[in-house]
């Protein structure tokens, strides 16, 4: 009997899934990798969040949900799209009611046009040094004897 045979050679070429992680940072800060990054399914994406000088990271959102203030945040086990985003706030100096990152005599200024009512007192949470709710004198000393270096 004769045996007989054909040889075929079958390829086949397969692709994994690939998602798209996009990533923002707002004002005052980083996040890194930023913009959009492509992992292929059940991968991982390390982000780095950082806040630049005079602002502390406010929150981070992941697809729209609040994970708090963190520095890093880990994609594992990637199936879907995913959006990540950094919001960062000023810090407060007390005493700073321009919000530039130092007490000087700006802000005495601006301070004695809110006691004297030219400014609204309603938006200067950082120069209310006792805490009792409003800009007053005891502020104004505290921010004139910061703007000229004593204690």
């Amino acid at each position: 009997a004769e045996v007989t045979s054909d040889y075929h050679s079958i390829a086949a070429w397969f692709e994994s899934n690939r998602y798209i992680i996009s990533a923002t940072a707002g004002a005052g800060g980083y996040i890194d990798p930023a913009g959009d990054s492509t992992v292929t399914h059940g991968g991982e994406i390390t982000y780095y969040i950082g806040a630049e000088a005079n602002y502390h990271v406010e929150d981070v959102l992941v697809d729209g949900l609040s994970i708090g203030p963190v520095e890093t945040y880990l994609f594992s086990s990637v199936t879907a799209d995913h959006v990540i985003e950094a919001v960062f706030s000023a810090e407060c100096i007390m005493g700073d009611f321009n919000n530039d990152g130092k007490i000087d005599l700006a802000d005495a200024v601006i301070l004695l046009q809110v006691i004297t009512g030219a400014v609204p007192n309603d938006c200067f949470v950082a120069g209310d040094v006792n805490g009792d709710g409003h800009a007053g004198l005891e502020d104004l000393v505290y921010t004139l004897r910061k703007s000229a270096g004593l204690p």
